[in-house]
């Protein structure tokens, strides 16, 4: 359970870093 939650978590943040900006825009809209 842990490293599959630190592997999601890791894949997010890297999606979120990668594209930060429409991520962004994307969640504050």
């Amino acid at each position: 359970m842990p490293h599959e939650t630190f592997f999601n978590a890791r894949f997010f943040i890297e999606y979120t870093y990668e594209h930060s900006q429409r991520a962004y825009t994307h969640i504050v809209l």
